[in-house]
């Protein structure tokens, strides 16, 4: 690994675990984690999708993965809180917007994302993103979606 990298420095051994030197090496998953990130806006910069990809990855690897998914939705729904309250409506559905396209499946930011588009008038867009929820859930969730969303749905499928 130390050949392919061809990096000195970049692996290190240290209490019998092998690890990155992040004096080295820049991870946007430990970007991600800072807290700086999450407090000055930078979080939506840093999370490119599901940790490893959306397809099925080894169980060691599953806790992590919704760690993350679940830090990404309380910053987005915290900071799109915020916009909203100063009257940013169109920012926020366009920062919802851009988060689910970064992760199809984390489900709370369409149902933050659903509620702001009808109250615009944008049922088609509204129809889309639940859509799109069912579609995400089937393909890589466990297919069911939570009642929230089957409520906030209904006058979609009608």
């Amino acid at each position: 690994l130390r050949k392919l990298l061809a990096v000195d420095g970049v692996i290190q051994w240290q209490d019998g675990k092998i690890s990155l030197n992040q004096g080295r090496c820049w991870v946007d998953v430990w970007v991600f984690d800072k807290p700086t990130s999450q407090e000055d806006g930078r979080a939506m910069e840093h999370y490119k999708g599901p940790f490893l990809g959306s397809e099925e990855i080894p169980a060691w690897a599953e806790p992590r993965r919704e760690q993350m998914r679940t830090s990404f939705i309380r910053f987005m729904n915290r900071h799109c809180d915020q916009i909203q309250s100063v009257g940013k409506v169109t920012e926020a559905i366009h920062l919802l917007e851009r988060a689910i396209e970064a992760d199809p499946l984390t489900e709370p930011l369409y149902q933050q994302l659903i509620p702001l588009l009808l109250a615009q008038g944008r049922q088609a867009d509204a129809r889309r993103y639940y859509q799109a929820c069912i579609k995400a859930n089937q393909r890589w969730g466990n297919g069911d979606l939570s009642p929230e969303t089957l409520r906030l749905g209904q006058p979609l499928t009608q």
